[in-house]
């Protein structure tokens, strides 16, 4: 999962961060060329996710990460 969400950073340039320790992931979005957190473009990506029958959370002080347990 690390190595799919790292791969996709190009193609997204929202995708800050992917960090994780064992079977837990996170993605962290930010304003492109910025360090200012993302949050409309978190939601974005959980709406679309839930749109495909994929229910995701958002955590994070800013609601700019979302967590994927593997």
């Amino acid at each position: 999962m690390v190595g799919t969400l790292n791969g996709l950073r190009e193609a997204v340039p929202h995708i800050a961060d992917v960090r994780g320790l064992g079977a837990m992931i996170a993605g962290e979005f930010m304003k492109p060329g910025t360090r200012q957190p993302d949050p409309d473009f978190t939601k974005q990506v959980q709406t679309r996710a839930l749109e495909k029958g994929l229910l995701l959370l958002t955590c994070g002080v800013y609601s700019n990460v979302i967590r994927f347990r593997c």
